[in-house]
């Protein structure tokens, strides 16, 4: 009987105390972190066409939006990819050619840049295309 009094004052002393604990890191600046600073997924469409038989099937980059970039995961080895960002009106904001290395990353700054939906394209010399929007 004394062991069940124990454990059921220690659990409730544990649910204060967690309960307690808790209300005390509402200070520390958790909630300082504004939705403008996650990083959101920018999704993609489209083929790169390899010059070989088939395209390739999966799409080799992964780009991802955050309030001050525009972040580009390399998943596989590309020759020529043309990088071209554009907005809505079709004025060209960012234009490169580079060669992907699995494994590689990009970072384009984007501060500075107005509010409204852009266009990212990455093309190749041999017709492919993978294209995603996302809005600033």
């Amino acid at each position: 009987m004394k062991a069940k009094f124990f454990f059921l004052f220690f659990f409730l002393g544990f649910t204060a105390f967690t309960i307690t604990s808790a209300d005390n890191f509402s200070n520390i600046g958790f909630a300082n972190i504004s939705s403008s600073d996650i990083k959101e997924e920018v999704l993609l469409s489209g083929t790169l066409e390899t010059g070989l038989i088939k395209s390739l099937s999966i799409i080799p980059f992964e780009v991802w939006k955050s309030s001050t970039s525009i972040d580009i995961s390399y998943l596989s080895s590309l020759s020529n990819i043309t990088i071209e960002i554009k907005d809505e009106s079709g004025q060209t904001f960012y234009n490169s050619v580079v060669n992907p290395v699995s494994g590689g990353q990009l970072i384009i700054d984007i501060q500075g840049w107005a509010a409204g939906t852009y266009t990212i394209t990455f093309s190749n010399d041999k017709g492919g295309c993978v294209y995603g929007a996302f809005d600033i």
